[in-house]
Parts: C-alpha cells; structure tokens; sequence
C-alpha cells in the first residue's frame, strides 16, 4: 500500500498492557471484517513473514 492511504487509517487508543491480538481484534472490529476476511488477513501475514524468513537465511 501506499503511505498516503495507510497513513490515515484510524487505529483504536491503545492502553498498557495490551496484547498485539487484542490490538489486532480491535483492528479488525474496528473495519468491521467479517471472519472469512480476518482468516485472510491472518494467513497473508503467515505467509508474508515467511518469504522474508526465507529470504534472510
């Protein structure tokens, strides 16, 4: 994405000691994505970290 579209994009307040699911739940709710959409967004995530772990050793 580009910077001038995500730099806008509004994130919950956040308190100490949340957990990044938590933050990621509220993210989610936040956009109201629908489960099939989160599962998406999750394995996206799996596997963009796992091209770069790949790509690093």
């Amino acid at each position: 994405m580009r910077q001038q579209y995500v730099e806008n994009i509004p994130l919950p307040k956040l308190t100490k000691g949340v957990t990044k699911k938590t933050v990621d739940e509220k993210i989610y709710k936040a956009f109201g994505f629908s489960s099939i959409e989160v599962d998406f967004i999750r394995e996206a995530i799996k596997y963009k970290q796992q091209e770069v772990l790949n790509t690093i050793k």
